[in-house]
């Protein structure tokens, strides 16, 4: 509903940035474009953390009770939200453990540790995901998933809102895509407000598991 997208807008005044949008006017990325073409980017680098992360996981962790906070935190990464996650937790004054491949950028893996957070480091995504349920078993923690949860597209969809607020005439909104949280965000609020925006996701090639799910009609795993 679009009353959550505000609430979530509200609930995160003073904690995460609103970041710039810049026009890229540079004459050789315009040479590129077709006439009369405009291209803008959204400079989420300079959010908390350094990525749009810290959206979803702030509502993530503002929307915990008492037991919840106290129980700590848990959660997979390849390393944005896992940064995010040990940022929010280092916020609020609550455990974090971050689970991560072992081929994880380095420097990821240091700046979760350096801000408080537990790493754990394994073999590869699949055993990461399955050491996660196992501390959430074990151990009690809430899970603050990268991507499939209702806080981390809300993030998305405030970052979308943004965009619309900072720019006019938007014909096409061009999204990365990993996870899909982002890009579900960002098509639930223009599905809300019944935008005319085109909406394009893109991923890179040997990581397409979402463009071979939609041509599939079901979820694709890429074995890597």
């Amino acid at each position: 509903m679009l009353n959550n997208i505000s609430n979530a807008r509200n609930l995160l005044k003073g904690i995460i940035v609103e970041t710039p949008v810049l026009a890229l006017t540079e004459d050789e990325i315009r040479s590129k474009l077709p006439t009369k073409t405009n291209v803008s980017i959204k400079l989420e680098l300079f959010q908390q953390t350094g990525s749009f992360k810290a959206r979803g996981v702030a509502i993530g962790i503002k929307s915990l009770n008492q037991a919840q906070k106290e129980a700590g935190l848990v959660t997979v990464t390849g390393g944005n939200h896992g940064i995010a996650t040990a940022w929010g937790a280092k916020q609020y004054g609550l455990s974090a453990k971050i689970i991560m491949p072992k081929t994880a950028d380095p420097y990821r893996i240091n700046k979760c540790r350096t801000l408080g957070a537990e790493v754990i480091l394994t073999e590869n995504v699949d055993e990461a995901f399955t050491r996660l349920g196992e501390v959430e078993k074990n151990e009690g923690r809430y899970i603050l998933h990268p991507f499939n949860s209702e806080n981390m597209v809300l993030g998305s969809a405030t970052c979308c809102a943004e965009i619309l607020e900072q720019m006019n005439d938007i014909d096409v909104l061009i999204i990365p895509v990993g996870g899909g949280g982002l890009i579900a965000g960002m098509a639930h609020n223009l599905d809300l407000i019944n935008s005319s925006v085109e909406l394009l996701g893109v991923e890179p090639f040997g990581a397409n598991s979402f463009h071979e799910s939609l041509k599939a009609d079901k979820a694709i795993k890429i074995d890597k």
